[in-house]
């Protein structure tokens, strides 16, 4: 049986420097890992460190990390060793990366819903129910109000959930700093299969909305995406590429490239 290839895909936190990668090594084994790139005289940290190691499936369109980069909601399905075949058990949880072990634990058993999303002004929309026994952290969590009705919710949230879960065909995220003409990384989505680690297709064109010479590469990706210094950090595989990208240049060669087996 031929191996199965190493995916990749990056939870950036909105407001520190801070990400969590899913590094799926295998059908059934996933690594969590916790980059710290704090900025420094010299550049970016760009520390990796190990987390748990997870014998199942974690559906990373299903996961989000809180703007600080402190919690993390994930949903997940437990692997079984029996005869080939998976235990359909699933959950979603709150924890705190790279460490899964749940704070809080809201069990599911299918597919179906599952997940969440960090809101604005401390608040977390969670698509399933608590266990009976759940306490008070089920409504407030570390100053973290948890909400499982949508309707009430602004047009502006609503929309924004909505985007999470049913990704518009074609999506642009303009490079977050840098000059006027910034780069603009296009991300094109695929066909929705859950848990796949292949959700979109990625192009970087520039402000103009040429195709960027050199970046052909980007467009096997397993994701793209700018952190909060505007570096762009492309994961492919075991490994994760930061690139310097400069308006009106071609992309130039990997600033840095991160190899995610090191830390394991």
């Amino acid at each position: 049986m031929t191996p199965a290839t190493p995916k990749s895909h990056v939870l950036l936190a909105r407001q520190a420097p801070v990400a969590v990668i899913f590094y799926r090594k295998s059908r059934l084994t996933t690594y969590c890992l916790h980059l710290d790139y704090e900025r420094r005289k010299n550049g970016c940290r760009d520390r990796l460190s190990k987390g748990s190691r997870f014998y199942g499936r974690l559906f990373p369109e299903r996961s989000d990390l809180s703007p600080d980069g402190s919690l993390m909601i994930y949903f997940a399905m437990r692997g079984k060793r029996t005869a080939g075949k998976s235990d359909p058990s699933t959950w979603t949880a709150l924890c705190s990366p790279p460490w899964l072990k749940a704070h809080l634990f809201f069990p599911n058993g299918s597919t179906w819903g599952g997940g969440g999303v960090f809101l604005r002004d401390r608040r977390l929309v969670v698509f399933d129910t608590p266990p009976k026994d759940a306490g008070p952290e089920y409504d407030v969590f570390r100053h973290y109000e948890i909400l499982r009705d949508i309707k009430s919710l602004p047009a502006g949230e609503r929309a924004i959930l909505e985007a999470r879960f049913r990704s518009p065909a074609v999506a642009t995220f303009p490079q977050p700093s840098g000059g006027r003409a910034k780069p603009v990384l296009v991300r094109t989505a695929r066909t929705h299969r859950l848990g796949s680690y292949e959700q979109f297709d990625y192009v970087l064109k520039d402000a103009a909305g040429y195709d960027i010479d050199g970046a052909e590469e980007i467009v096997l990706a397993n994701w793209a995406g700018w952190d909060i210094f505007g570096r762009l950090l492309v994961a492919a595989g075991r490994h994760l590429n930061i690139y310097e990208v400069k308006p009106g240049r071609p992309l130039p060669e990997p600033a840095k490239s991160l190899d995610l087996e090191a830390v394991l």
